[in-house]
């Protein structure tokens, strides 16, 4: 006798987009998957002493997120605020309860904005957090972060800095804070009729301070140039 199984799945979604005004925009998404899988044991016809019970699977994830982005300030100088949170849960659960296993993540972002157009420069400030907890891993990273572009000769040459700076805990304990910054530069002048120029530059510094869980400091020094030519 061969082996039979069933399969069902269940799939749900739902987004709601909400512009009360021209300042605000609020996005609301919920989305499900279910998944039960009945399965039964291959059969022995000459050896008939199987007493196994079909086995069971239920999968179950769920996740749900919201956006809420606020525009203000004068046309010539806007500013804008943005809020973005996740949360994701899954339930994975086999024959019997003892093999039940579960795990959610949670995400936030915080942003915010300034532009100057005037002057072709932009500012952004922003906080980032990220939990999980799965199984025996329980882990939290989070910090804040900066960034800067601005463009000069006539919008020719972009240039921008960023950094960011990371703290983490893994099960109770605190891992290695993480510093993180750097420079970018592009320049693409006005397009001839022979063809078109772009030069990329970019280099990041990145340090790894001392923890609980790791003993040593560790620093990296990254960059590259690009060139290239299209005609």
């Amino acid at each position: 006798k061969s082996r039979e199984s069933t399969t069902k799945r269940w799939v749900g979604a739902g987004n709601i987009n909400f512009i009360p005004s021209d300042k605000w925009n609020l996005i609301f998404s919920y989305s499900d998957f279910s998944s039960y899988t009945n399965m039964k044991p291959l059969t022995d016809p000459f050896f008939n002493r199987n007493n196994m019970d079909s086995l069971n699977f239920y999968q179950v994830s769920s996740q749900m997120g919201a956006t809420v982005n606020y525009t203000f300030g004068r046309k010539d100088a806007p500013r804008n605020i943005l809020i973005n949170t996740s949360w994701q849960r899954a339930v994975e659960t086999g024959a019997g309860t003892q093999n039940t296993t579960a795990s959610g993540f949670i995400t936030a972002n915080t942003n915010y904005s300034q532009l100057l157009p005037v002057a072709g420069l932009l500012i952004s400030v922003s906080y980032n957090i990220n939990a999980s907890n799965a199984s025996e891993l329980k882990s939290i990273y989070q910090g804040p972060g900066l960034n800067i572009s601005k463009t000069l000769l006539n919008k020719t040459l972009r240039t921008g800095f960023n950094s960011t700076y990371n703290l983490n805990t893994l099960n109770g304990r605190k891992g290695s804070p993480v510093l993180s910054a750097g420079l970018n530069a592009g320049y693409s002048p006005k397009k001839k009729e022979a063809g078109n120029h772009r030069i990329n530059f970019n280099i990041t510094w990145l340090q790894r301070f001392r923890s609980e869980i790791q003993k040593q400091e560790k620093r990296e020094l990254t960059g590259y140039i690009n060139y290239a030519f299209t005609f």
